[in-house]
């Protein structure tokens, strides 16, 4: 199990408060498995370091859990997720 912190959203919908529904909506940070680039921009010193070492732990068939949304566990979920976090790694 990997917990994913909040690099990656996987929410079935934007947050309900109108600020950050509008945030996550400009963004293209929500709804779905998805980069915060709200985070990634704002909040977040180093992403492609973050990247890194989650790529480094994603090792196996791991179920992964991200900080907004539901646990992952399917294996094309996991491919997707490396996906995500190869375009920012470098």
């Amino acid at each position: 199990m990997l917990y994913i912190d909040e690099l990656l959203g996987n929410q079935a919908a934007p947050p309900p408060h109108p600020f950050w529904k509008f945030a996550f909506w400009v963004s293209g940070s929500a709804p779905g498995l998805r980069i915060n680039r709200i985070f990634k921009t704002v909040l977040c010193t180093e992403p492609g370091r973050i990247a890194r070492t989650l790529l480094e732990a994603l090792e196996g068939e791991p179920i992964l859990v991200p900080s907004h949304g539901a646990p992952l566990r399917r294996a094309e979920d996991v491919s997707r997720v490396r996906a995500l976090l190869q375009s920012i790694a470098s």
